[in-house]
């Protein structure tokens, strides 16, 4: 049960990184109206794709190493967590409108 517990925390903690750093750091867009809104839900969908693939990755790491300490198990929930968030902040950070 606290194994399930920590990827769900963790995947909440992904979910939101690349919409925010998109809106806090990202390139800022000085056309009309909408297309800011646009970015946005690309970052949204790309959030979510990867705390998906978050999921995946972690269940499939746990039914490896299910027989390894419980820092083993820790640990690599949070080399993948540490990862995907590089990428989600990299994603945020690049995304511009065309």
């Amino acid at each position: 049960m606290k194994d399930i517990l920590r990827k769900f925390f963790l995947s909440l903690l992904l979910l939101p990184t690349a919409p925010l750093a998109h809106l806090w750091f990202g390139q800022e867009y000085k056309g009309p109206g909408m297309n800011q809104i646009d970015v946005l839900l690309v970052t949204v969908a790309f959030g979510a794709g990867t705390t998906v693939l978050f999921a995946l990755l972690t269940g499939i790491l746990g039914f490896m190493v299910r027989r390894k300490t419980r820092t083993v198990k820790i640990g690599c929930d949070m080399v993948v967590f540490l990862v995907l968030l590089i990428v989600n902040i990299a994603a945020g950070l690049t995304a511009k409108v065309v």
